[in-house]
């Protein structure tokens, strides 16, 4: 979880940190005690819960003349709405309730009552419906409302694996040596694609094809299970098959390992593809 502190908030103004897809900044008066500001929260909520997460930041103002972009902080007065009045009207508001909503409140001056409120939201396993008994999703900067047929694709998250690729460049020190103790030594690079699983259920059988710019990869492509040099891409092919040590022949230039036929290998909830 973010660790939220004011010079955090700061550097989102300094730095012109645009709204996104999981970003969304609201300035004080979007809490309210009345029905309509308090559905408005609950779209708010809800479609990034229904979406892919994120955070709300109440108590940040935006620009007037360039939308979407913070201008300053617009602190929230504490004792008139509380952290525990926040989640009342989010938890009364959504129907199922959100599991795992963080509400961090950040003081603006410990002499005064003025914090900003932000809400850290996960991305959920069911749709979710707001108090207008409508379902909404979070699209660039709106909460907007759902098509039947993306609800029942939220509603099926936890049937089917949630898989990721993941890239972990890794690095190998060489060494050649001339004469003597002297010698020559460098590092290489290869790229290594890994298969995540963010889901709940296993998944059998993956397959991907990535695109690279050749620009960034090397003519050494031993780490990569396949690829082909086609126009101005690099194509990498992978799939979670392994191949087991079935026997060890012993040969006059050593040991060779004889492998048995590929096989998918399984990739388990929360877990990695093997190396």
């Amino acid at each position: 979880m973010s660790i939220w502190n004011l010079q955090k908030l700061n550097a989102f103004i300094q730095d012109q940190v645009e709204e996104n897809i999981n970003l969304d900044y609201k300035a004080a008066d979007a809490l309210q005690k009345t029905a309509g500001k308090k559905t408005e929260i609950s779209k708010d909520v809800s479609a990034l819960a229904n979406a892919a997460g994120g955070t709300i930041i109440y108590g940040m103002m935006e620009s007037s003349d360039r939308r979407h972009l913070p201008e300053k902080i617009d602190p929230v007065n504490r004792i008139e709405f509380s952290k525990e009045w926040l989640e009342q009207v989010i938890n009364s508001n959504i129907q199922p309730r959100i599991s795992g909503i963080v509400i961090t409140p950040v003081t603006i001056d410990d002499s005064s009552n003025k914090v900003v409120y932000v809400v850290d939201i996960p991305q959920s396993e069911t749709a979710h419906q707001a108090a207008d008994k409508r379902y909404y999703k979070r699209f660039n900067f709106e909460s907007v409302p759902m098509d039947d047929y993306e609800i029942r694709d939220i509603m099926n998250r936890p049937k089917h694996p949630d898989v990721i690729l993941h890239f972990v460049i890794e690095r190998k020190r060489q060494r050649e040596h001339i004469t003597g103790p002297h010698y020559n030594e460098w590092a290489e690079y290869s790229l290594r694609v890994v298969i995540r699983n963010k889901g709940k259920v296993v998944a059998n059988f993956v397959n991907f094809h990535v695109d690279l710019p050749p620009y960034i990869m090397s003519d050494d492509m031993e780490s990569l299970q396949q690829s082909d040099r086609r126009g101005d891409c690099i194509e990498i092919y992978g799939d979670n098959t392994v191949r087991d040590i079935i026997d060890v022949q012993l040969t006059q230039g050593g040991f060779i390992d004889k492998y048995g036929p590929s096989r998918f290998d399984p990739v388990l909830p929360g877990t990695d593809s093997r190396p």
